[in-house]
This record gives C-alpha cells, structure tokens and sequence, in this order.
C-alpha cells in the first residue's frame, strides 16, 4: 500500500481535530478536516473529486463535508479502478449509506445510473467507503468514550489544545457558527496568548506539567499562584510536593472545592467539557492520595463522588475505587465493580478478583499472596508481590498496557497491607 508523504501530518491533524468531538456522531463527518490546498492529488484522483463535486452541485447537496470525506478516502484506500466515475459513485452511495447527507432519500440505482456504472462495480466502491466512514467514526467514539489507556493525576496529553480551543471560542461569545469556524480557522496556527491573569496561571500549570523536572513542576506552580491562587491546577501541583501532611490536605481540600464551584453539570458526559475537567482531576487525586494515607472510607466517598460525575469513566476511577472496596472489606461491591470495568487492565481484574476470593474465604496474608503468586498471569505483578514495597503516590501518568504490572500492584498493595495489619 502506497502511504503519501504528508500522510503523518494529515493523520495526527486529523486526530487533533477530532478531540473535541462532542458526542454528536452526524458532527464527525464535519471534522474530517480541511486539507484542500496542502495535499496533491494524482490526475485521476483530482477526476474522482471532479466527479463527486460535480454530482454535489447539480443535486445541491452541501459541500464541503464530502469533498473532505473523499479526499481523506483516496489518500487512505488503496483505490485501482480504470473509471473515476466508479470511485464517485461509490463515494457518494457510502456516504449517502452512512446519512451524511442527512435522511435523503435516494436509490443506489438513481447514484450508478447517474455516473453510469454498472451496480455491481458501485457496490464493490460503496462498501469500501461506508466501512471507511464507520471505521472512523468507531475509532472517535472509542477514544472518546472508552476507558483511557493511559491514566493518572496528570491531565491527559490532549487537554492543553482542548482548553486553548475552548479559550479562543469563548472570547467570541455571540458569534454564529460560521464566524466562529472563520475565526478559528485564522487562530489555529498562531500561538495561544493568555489574556487574563487566570489564563496564564492555567497556561503555568499546563507548563508544569509538561516538565519532567520536580523543580521546574514547583517553580511554575508558584508562579501560577501568584496570579490565581485559587485555581484547582495551582493547589494539585502545590500538594504533591507538600511534604507537610495537613497542609498537603490543605491543598487538596482547596483544589476540590474550587474546582467544584466552577463545575457545570450540564452535560450527559461531564468529561468532554474541558472546564470541567481540574475539578473531576481534584477529585481523582485526592482520592488516590487518601488511599496512601490509608484513610480508604474517606477515598471511597471521593472515588464515588467522581464516578457520579464522571460516569464513562475516562480516567480509570474504577479500579481505584475497587481497590479501596476490597480494603474495606465491601467484598460484593468490589466483585460487582470487578465484572463491569473496561477490560483493558484484564491483568489487573484478575489479580484483584483473586484477591478479593481470598478474602472472601477468610485467607491469611501469606495464604493470599500466595494464591496471587500461583495465578497463571503477568510475572512483572509477582516479582513485585514477592519484594512488596510501598509504591507510593498513584503516578501522574501510567500505561495501563505497557506498565500494567506496575498498575495492577499498585491497587494490590493496600488491601494486602491492611489484611496483614489485621494479623
């Protein structure tokens, strides 16, 4: 298969666009991109465009969703066809197949008759395209709405350009659609320039968070602060490296609770408001950290609080909450949480329903861990078991495929620890 040059940048444009996707599938096919004028086509791939604009305009039919929809298509597919008109066609019976043309009404016969090919030739492009169409739509939805793989205190990596986008439209309060998009499409290559006090302090924390320096983390924190201390993001990054436990607390305590104030529930998914999304980080954090303190009543009242919140849990609340659950000796709950989690930690799920059959039939320590150890899974978990080290605060930022053992243990630790304090 031939991938072009310029394929990687259109792909990761694509997926940028895609991010803000606000659970409106018909909206997708709006967010296909606009590569027009970046991307060169061949001699019969322009005809095919030239076809399917063709056919657009004479049956007045909105433009610029298809015309992305097929370049993307013929950048993507591997398309050997003699006739453009057949590639057409089945570009505009796929799409009409998928509604992207709303609920039109009109026959497969009226599209082959029209470019004049055969049905058996406009079924073979048609297929093509609407299992084109739909694979992109599944893969949105999926990264929108399934359980992350990649999980912690951390904002996940796409937040930043979510909120500069967020920032940049609500400056335009009043403007229609269109201006909007106008606008958008003129800022989109110009950097992010913070207007407010507050902008700058959440610019600062998105700093902090991208470094990879303890030090640095702090330092922009403190500059954050200066100019809105009372921002969530301030007070997260304040607290993790507060080595004072009441005022670690203190920290928290303030980035829920302003968090919480700003909050708009509003939303049958509260995660894909981006300003939402420091408080329900708040949330997850101090309840992580109460599960280290070994304060796991109070986490469980924060870990469910969230999971009311957040309900298609995007970030993982879950496994933390049925940890704290088998700590607590909620053994049914936990059992019950355990069977409807995301399988994408199946390791995790495994270790931890073992666990939880162990306590259930009244094991010792030792005779739990060594249930665990004869598990027929991940060895990464056992080594860990075996050397059973406190691990810690949960990490800004973990895998939960490629460092699934890490994960998997981390929830572990606690429940073991409190069963052997119970010895």
């Amino acid at each position: 298969m031939f991938i072009p040059p310029n394929q990687k940048k259109l792909m990761e444009a694509i997926k940028e666009r895609l991010q803000s996707f606000d659970g409106d599938v018909l909206s997708l096919y709006k967010l296909f991109g606009e590569f027009e004028g970046e991307l060169e086509f061949s001699a019969f791939e322009q005809d095919v465009l030239a076809a399917v604009d063709r056919y657009l305009t004479e049956h007045g039919l909105e433009r610029d969703t298809m015309m992305r929809i097929a370049q993307l298509f013929l950048l993507k597919e591997p398309v050997n066809a003699r006739k453009a008109e057949a590639v057409a066609a089945g570009l505009i019976a796929g799409a009409t197949e998928n509604a992207v043309f709303g609920d039109r009404d009109v026959t497969q016969k009226e599209i082959g008759e029209y470019f004049d090919v055969t049905g058996g030739t406009l079924a073979k492009y048609r297929d093509m395209v609407a299992d084109f169409i739909a694979e992109r739509v599944s893969q949105v939805v999926s990264e929108q709405f399934g359980t992350a793989e990649e999980i912690g205190t951390d904002p996940q990596p796409t937040e930043r350009e979510l909120w500069e986008m967020f920032t940049r439209v609500s400056r335009h309060e009043g403007a229609s659609a269109d201006e909007l998009d106008r606008m958008l499409q003129e800022e989109q290559n110009q950097p992010f320039e913070p207007a407010t006090d507050e902008e700058r302090a959440q610019q600062f924390c998105y700093d902090a968070y991208d470094s990879g320096s303890d030090a640095e983390r702090l330092q922009l924190a403190r500059q954050a602060a200066e100019l809105a201390p009372d921002l969530p993001d301030v007070n997260l990054l304040l607290a993790e490296q507060e080595e004072d436990i009441l005022q670690k607390e203190t920290y928290f305590l303030k980035a829920v609770n302003t968090g919480l104030r700003r909050y708009e529930s509003d939303f049958d998914d509260s995660w894909l408001y981006v300003p939402n999304r420091p408080a329900l980080r708040a949330l997850f954090a101090f309840g992580a950290w109460k599960i280290t303190q070994g304060d796991t009543e109070r986490a469980l009242q924060e870990l469910a609080h969230l999971l009311e919140r957040n309900s298609q849990d995007h970030q993982g609340t879950g496994w933390l909450l049925a940890s704290s659950l088998l700590t607590e000796g909620k053994l049914a709950e936990a059992g019950q949480l355990l069977d409807v989690l995301d399988s994408v930690a199946e390791n995790a799920r495994l270790y931890l329903s073992q666990l939880r059959e162990s306590l259930e039939a009244g094991a010792s320590y030792d005779a739990a861990v060594d249930a665990l150890l004869a598990l027929d899974a991940d060895e990464g978990v056992k080594e860990r078991i075996r050397s059973i080290t406190d691990p810690g605060m949960f990490p800004r930022r973990i895998s939960l495929v490629e460092e699934e053992a890490q994960f998997t243990y981390w929830l572990l630790y606690w429940p073991l620890m409190k069963l052997k304090a119970a010895e």
